[in-house]
This record gives C-alpha cells, structure tokens and sequence, in this order.
C-alpha cells in the first residue's frame, strides 16, 4: 500500500457491498454533499477519534447484538452519529 506523502489528494479505490453503496448515496444527499465530500468527512471524524473512543461501542456491537441493530426499524440509529 502507497503512503501518501506531503503533498496533492491521492486517489484511494475500495470495492463496497451494493447496499452499503446506496446507503452512502442517501447518506450523503442527505447532507447535500458529494459522495467524496460525504466520505472524507466520515473519515476525517473517524481518524479524529482518540484511539479508545470507540472501545465499548466495539465491545457492545459484537455479533450477540448485530441481528438486533442490523434491522430496518433500528437504522435510525446509525445516523446518530
């Protein structure tokens, strides 16, 4: 993987489910953002994180929860953040 260096944007290239494509489409139409202006924001407040910010929410997200929070009537909750 190339690093990026002091410098111009690089372009970054990531295969992404279908379903997952749609919700960043909605996600960031949402916000009247590009998907690219959507995306690197995403990242920049992710990358921003102190590096146990998301310890417990990883702990309590494990697979006993995921069929709970994966639902339809629970995706509201996704946008929270």
């Amino acid at each position: 993987m190339a690093h990026a260096e002091k410098g111009g944007p690089v372009t970054v290239t990531i295969e992404l489910e279908p379903a997952l494509v749609l919700d960043v489409e909605r996600a960031a139409a949402r916000r009247d953002l590009t998907i690219a202006e959507y995306v690197v924001d995403v990242l920049r407040q992710a990358t921003e994180r102190e590096p146990g910010d998301r310890s417990d929410w990883a702990r309590l997200s494990s697979a006993s929860f995921a069929r709970d929070w994966g639902s339809d009537e629970d995706r509201v909750y996704d946008e929270l953040s």
